[in-house]
C-alpha cells in the first residue's frame, strides 16, 4: 500500500502489525505488513543453518580476497577481480580447503600472471645497456648540478604560496556546503507520534519536487 501525503511516517507499529518506510526513488510513503522473522530466529533456528554457514564462509573469504587484491598495482585494480577472488575463495572453503592453501593457489592462478606482466624480468643484455645509460646520465647530471650550484635560489613567501591558497579555498568550500543531518534530505523531521513512540513523523521540503508549495 502507498500512502500519498505531504507528511511521511517511518517506523514499526506492533499493534497494527505494520511497517512504514519512505522510498526516495518513487517519493512515496509505503506501508507493509510486519514479518514474523526476527534476528534470534535466524541465529538459532535449524531452518537457517545453511544461511549461517554461508555467512561464516563469507567472513573467511573476504579477508583472503582483500589480502590478494592489495598485491595488485593500482593501475590494474578492478572491482571485478575482487569479486572473482571472493567467489573462488568461497567455493574452495565450501570444498573443505584451509585458508592458507586457498591464498597460495589463488595467488598463483590470478595474481602472479598480473605481476609478471606488469613487472617483467629484465634480460642480462638489457641490464648492461641500462647500466651504460645510467653512467651517462650520472655524468650529465653532475654537470647540471655544477650549473645549478651557481644559480641563486629563490624563496617564496608563505602567504603567496599556491598551497596555502588552495587550503583556504577548500576550508571555505566546506563551510558553504552543510552536510545533511538525515539520509533523506528532502524530508524534515518533526516529532514522534503520541499513539506510537516508534513511529516518526516527517514533512516534505518545498525545495524538492512533490513537496508542499
Amino acid at each position: 500500500m502507498k500512502r500519498i501525503a505531504n507528511n511521511v511516517i517511518t517506523g514499526i507499529d506492533r499493534k497494527l502489525n505494520l511497517y512504514y518506510y519512505y522510498s526516495p526513488f518513487s517519493g512515496k510513503n509505503i506501508v507493509r505488513r510486519c514479518t514474523s522473522l526476527t534476528g534470534e530466529r535466524v541465529k538459532k533456528d535449524a531452518a537457517f543453518k545453511g544461511f549461517r554457514e554461508s555467512g561464516n564462509r563469507m567472513k573467511e573469504a573476504s579477508p583472503i580476497a582483500a589480502s590478494l587484491y592489495k598485491m595488485v598495482p593500482s593501475e590494474l585494480k578492478q572491482y571485478s577481480l575482487y569479486r572473482l577472488l571472493t567467489g573462488e575463495a568461497l567455493k574452495m572453503l565450501k570444498a573443505g580447503k584451509d585458508p592458507e592453501s586457498i591464498t597460495e593457489s589463488l595467488k598463483q592462478i590470478h595474481i602472479n600472471p598480473l605481476l609478471n606482466q606488469y613487472f617483467p624480468i629484465p634480460s642480462p643484455r638489457k641490464t648492461r645497456l641500462r647500466h651504460r645509460r645510467g653512467n651517462l646520465q650520472l655524468t650529465g647530471s653532475n654537470l647540471l648540478k655544477k650549473e645549478i650550484m651557481s644559480i641563486p635560489e629563490k624563496t617564496i613567501p608563505v602567504p603567496d604560496h599556491p598551497i596555502s591558497i588552495i587550503d583556504n579555498t577548500r576550508y571555505v568550500y566546506h563551510q558553504q556546503t552543510p552536510i545533511p543531518k538525515t539520509k533523506y534530505p528532502e524530508l524534515i523531521y518533526r516529532c514522534r507520534l503520541r499513539e506510537c513512540k516508534k513511529l516518526k513523523l516527517w514533512v516534505r521540503s518545498s525545495a524538492f519536487p512533490g513537496g508542499p508549495k
